[in-house]
Order: structure tokens, then sequence, then C-alpha cells
């Protein structure tokens, strides 16, 4: 992860946060105390914008500014805001938990942007530290990661989209993934109607990736472990020979490979969770 953020300095991504002479950090922290009480929009966002340009060495009020911007859909303007709160929050080797809330904030500001590439490789970022640091995504990060992945599983990413996202996945020394819960028969490797649909769509989206692809299926966590292992690699391969159907030009690039129920990408019981669970992932080559 420190990596990372190495890699977002590198690529321009951080923008440095004003300096001043002196700063006056209590008047600050007095400012956002005032901020809290007002009712319009507008009128906080001001204020928390005083109070960042008094005390801009503290995560917080950049924090604080940019979730007053992203409130007001000025995305741009709150991605900024975010990544100075995250460059200030990494310099100063603040706990893990909060760059980990400004992290959630980033993929939350590209998915409310729609900004779908983005999104995603936003979510991945904030799980792979919460991971590295073992801790647990914050309660309002989970529902919107599942949204973005219902509205992939609608709508795949289109080979453009795909493009982009690998394209900053690998900038930012992420592993390129991307999820898709296909639609199969109840225990069964066969597609329904809407999964040939999805893979169609997949297939013209793998156009934009010329390296090995591999084609991870993956069952949510319940049954026996065995069935669910041999469930996922039917899966896995069933859906590589429909997409080389789609995609001759695939051929020889895509790897059926199945992980049962030891991945699961949601760690709960709902039924919601299962179905997100049971999924295929495409990992592609760096």
């Amino acid at each position: 992860m420190q990596n990372l953020i190495r890699n977002l300095v590198l690529f321009g991504v951080f923008a440095s946060a004003p300096v001043l002479a002196e700063e006056d950090c209590s008047e600050a922290v007095r400012i956002t105390q005032q901020a809290e009480g007002q009712a319009q929009l507008a009128h906080r966002l001001n204020e928390y914008t005083q109070a960042r340009s008094l005390c801009p060495s503290d995560p917080r009020m950049h924090y604080r500014e940019g979730l007053a911007l992203m409130a007001s859909a000025r995305y741009a303007e709150a991605h900024s805001a975010l990544m100075n709160a995250m460059e200030q929050a990494t310099k100063q080797n603040l706990p893990p938990m909060m760059r980990l809330e400004v992290l959630g904030r980033l993929a939350e500001n590209d998915y409310r942007s729609e900004n779908r590439p983005k999104a995603l490789i936003g979510f991945k970022v904030a799980r792979e530290f919460a991971k590295k640091h073992q801790l647990s995504l914050p309660d309002w990060v989970v529902p919107l990661q599942k949204d973005l992945d219902q509205q992939l599983d609608k709508r795949p990413l289109t080979p453009t989209e795909m493009q982009a996202s690998l394209r900053s996945m690998r900038d930012l020394g992420v592993e390129p993934t991307v999820d898709y819960r296909v639609l199969f028969e109840f225990n069964s490797d066969q597609p329904t109607e809407a999964g040939k649909q999805q893979l169609s769509q997949i297939a013209a989206s793998l156009q934009a990736d010329n390296g090995t692809i591999r084609v991870i299926g993956h069952t949510d966590v319940q049954g026996k472990k065995a069935y669910n292992q041999q469930l996922s690699e039917r899966r896995a391969k069933r859906i590589v020979a429909l997409l080389l159907g789609e995609n001759p030009a695939l051929q020889g690039h895509l790897q059926a490979q199945g992980k049962g129920m030891t991945q699961p990408k949601y760690p709960g019981n709902s039924e919601e969770d299962h179905q997100l669970n049971r999924r295929v992932e495409f990992v592609f080559a760096q």
C-alpha cells in the first residue's frame, strides 16, 4: 500500500495543499464547529473552506471541505480536497482508519459522479488497504460497492471503460481485476438467457486487453466445499468457451480457474451477500 501511495504521488494525483507562513488551527477548529450548525450546505462549505485555508496541514479540514464539495456535486473539486486530506494524513502517518475513511470517500466521490472505471479502482484500493491493516470497511462503503457491482452486472464495462480501468490499475500498481455476477441456472454451469447477454457484452469489452486473462469462478459459502469447488471450475470453463464463441480473437488469452467458496468478496450471510459472492472474476496480466 505504501507503493500505491508513492505511485499516486508520482503520477500527479496528489495536489499540494497551500502553504501559509503561519497556521491558526485553533481558529480553524472553532470555525468547523460553527459550520456544523449551519443548515445551508453553501454556508457550511464556505466555512469549511475558510477553516482549511487557516490550517492546511490538518487533513480533517480538507476532508470536511471535500465532503461538502461532494454533497454540492462539485466532484472534481471534492477529489482534489480529499486527495489533499490523504496526502497530509500520509505525511503525518496518521492512524490507518483515518486514511481508510479518506480512501472510501474518494471511491464514493467517483461513484456519485458516475465514473465507473475510477469508482471500481477506488473501492478496490480501499478494500486492499483495509485488508492490509486488518480493518473493516466503514459501514457506508459496502452498500455503495454492492450497488456498483449490481450496476456492472446489468451493464458491463464498455471497451473504452475497461481499457481506462485496466490502465489506471496498472499505473497504480494494483492487480487489474473486474468482477461480474454472471447469471446461471440453479446448480448448473449453463448461463441463463440474461447471463448469455452479459457474456456477449463482456466479450466485447475484453477486446481492450491483449494479455492473459484468468477467468475465475467463485461460489457463495453455502453448501459443501468440494461440490462448490467443482461447480466453480465448471462454470469458469463454460464461460471461457462462451466468450471464445463470442470473440474468437480471445483464443489463447483465457485461462479457466475455480476458487469455490474460499474467497468470498462480502463476509455477510444475507442472500444479497451470497448472490454477490457467486461471481466470475477476470484477472488481467500486469
